[in-house]
């Protein structure tokens, strides 16, 4: 399942809630799916267009090169390629967990630094990255978080959403994360007045 928009206003209201009764900025970045795919396809149609030219090139009844054959061959390679791109088996074969894991770290470290999850004035900035299609995620907790709730936080919410994301889809399961960590910020950070907010847009999808 893919979030909606509607979805995507349900859990900022969620993050709304939170930071009204406490000094957590949150930040949830969402994604269709990692970059890792259409890497995939581009791979797989220049790969198909280098096999179909080889295949030409040897064909034994073909006497020269004749080029609109030749464009052809590599046209219909490029396409096979990039259409086999979409299967989920040939996506099993070639994609690497780990890989499309890092990907989507990579991702989410640079949007750390750019969208201002590290500028809370007490180090409490607490960012989610996800990843829809693949349902792999990223969970960054600024200083003061680990600092209040220990250096296995960030693991504990991590298996958190990993179990719950197992058994529902991303909202549902997004939600019961946002639900858990609520009363943990609350009871930790009350909301101090002059305080403001250092994270401009709390939900965004890219």
């Amino acid at each position: 399942m893919i979030l909606e928009q509607a979805a995507l206003d349900k859990l900022g209201q969620k993050i709304t809630d939170i930071e009204a009764n406490s000094d957590v900025e949150i930040l949830l970045g969402v994604r269709s799916a990692s970059s890792t795919y259409l890497s995939l396809k581009l791979k797989s149609a220049f790969a198909f267009l280098l096999i179909f030219s080889i295949v030409y090139y040897f064909f034994p009844y073909i006497q020269g090169w004749h080029f609109e054959s030749l464009f052809f061959m590599q046209g219909l390679g490029a396409f096979l390629g990039f259409v086999l791109g979409y299967s989920k088996l040939f996506k099993k074969i070639f994609l690497n967990k780990t890989y499309v894991q890092y990907k989507v770290r990579q991702k989410a470290q640079v949007d750390i630094l750019e969208k201002g999850i590290l500028n809370t004035k007490n180090k409490t900035g607490f960012f989610i990255y996800l990843s829809e299609l693949e349902k792999q995620f990223y969970i960054f907790a600024d200083q003061g978080l680990v600092e209040s709730f220990g250096s296995k936080f960030v693991e504990e919410q991590r298996s958190f959403l990993t179990e719950e994301l197992k058994q529902k889809d991303p909202y549902q399961a997004l939600s019961l994360l946002l639900d858990n960590i609520k009363p943990l910020f609350e009871n930790s950070f009350p909301q101090s007045s002059e305080l403001e907010n250092q994270v401009e847009k709390q939900v965004y999808k890219n």
